[in-house]
């Protein structure tokens, strides 16, 4: 993968029932990949739709999966080699009709860039190198991506518990060579460990 994943955070797209592969382009220092170029631009279109949204077009946001597909967030807890992370995950299944080069991606709610240890809050599988296709009658019926954050107990506080299920999606594919863009506010469904983790880290700094 390349640069632009930050330290140990994390973040993946999963396939249901196919693992892709990622090339390796050659590149300098000085002379980044022609594929990085790309990359970014894509990641920074991504993000900026997402955020241009949320600040002048907060309507456009569905609440609820629509007629070609279901969509569904979770939250949760990983505790790895004493290392706490939240890991996000949005899933789309369920595809009622054939939803070809799929894109996904996530924002987080601003005010989590200030209770968690990251320089930004968003996630894309536009990073992946080939597109990604989903239908009822292949072997590929859904897909996921997921993004792990690195906690900082000292961060989080009261608001934390209002703020750190909300997620801002996009998703696009094409159906027929046209392409469709959906936006949605999902609030992420929380395992009960998340739940208990946060509860106790903000009681404990609002008593100190």
């Amino acid at each position: 993968m390349n640069s632009r994943l930050i330290n140990s955070i994390m973040g993946f797209c999963i396939v249901f029932l196919l693992v892709g592969c990622t090339a390796n382009t050659e590149g300098t220092k000085d002379t980044p990949k022609s594929d990085d170029i790309i990359y970014s631009q894509e990641y920074t279109k991504e993000l900026k739709a997402i955020e241009k949204n949320m600040l002048e077009n907060p309507e456009v946001f569905h609440e609820t999966s629509n007629k070609n597909y279901k969509i569904s967030a979770t939250v949760n807890l990983s505790v790895q080699d004493g290392v706490e992370r939240m890991v996000y995950e949005i899933f789309v299944k369920d595809p009622k009709i054939k939803l070809e080069d799929l894109k996904m991606s996530f924002n987080l709610n601003p005010d989590m860039l200030q209770r968690l240890n990251t320089s930004n809050i968003f996630e894309s599988n536009v990073l992946n190198d080939a597109p990604l296709t989903i239908s009822t009658d292949s072997e590929t019926t859904g897909a996921s991506l997921f993004r792990a954050f690195l906690l900082d107990k000292s961060k989080l506080d009261k608001e934390t518990l209002n703020l750190y299920k909300d997620m801002f999606v996009k998703i696009s594919y094409e159906i027929d060579e046209k392409v469709h863009q959906d936006f949605f506010k999902l609030q992420a469904t929380p395992s009960e460990e998340i739940q208990t983790y946060l509860k106790e880290a903000s009681s404990e700094n609002q008593n100190k």
